[in-house]
């Protein structure tokens, strides 16, 4: 088969079937294939230098969720899947704009805006562990920069 064909869909929405389904995931060839194409997107390019002064907007980045999951309510816990989406949600509009993908996924972070940069810091992985890494988003040119980690002291 060359083509496959899927119904209108949002991106997220095609992203999560093909890399959940069996017929996929059983071939690595063609999870290979899958992986390049989504890992090879495009990312948005801002034209002019963003300015968030003035502009009221909501920012969503990450973080984790409860999940239906037949094996955990057996053992006693409760899935939790994590995310790693950039949104911002223009309340003007009344639409969510998705601006990109961050590296990782990550939960119970902190995020701080600056000029036109996006910091975010800590937080914990989809294992559960802290995490002391600090990355940037740039909205004048819609890329994503790793910072100098936290520097974390562990004292009991």
């Amino acid at each position: 088969m060359s083509v496959v064909r899927f119904p209108l869909i949002g991106e997220r929405a095609l992203i999560d079937h093909v890399t959940t389904d069996m017929l996929v995931v059983s071939n690595q060839n063609l999870c290979k294939h899958v992986t390049n194409v989504i890992s090879g997107k495009t990312k948005k390019v801002f034209p002019n230098e963003v300015a968030m002064r003035g502009s009221e907007c909501i920012v969503t980045l990450g973080g984790s969720y409860p999940i239906e999951d037949v094996t955990s309510k057996e053992q006693g816990y409760t899935a939790v899947s994590y995310d790693n989406h950039f949104t911002v949600y223009d309340p003007d509009e009344g639409k969510f704009h998705e601006l990109a993908l961050m590296g990782e996924t990550r939960s119970l972070h902190s995020i701080a805006a600056c000029d036109h940069f996006i910091f975010v810091a800590g937080g914990f992985d989809s294992f559960s562990c802290a995490v002391n890494t600090v990355h940037c988003f740039d909205l004048s040119d819609g890329t994503w920069h790793t910072m100098p980690h936290l520097r974390v002291s562990w004292s009991l």
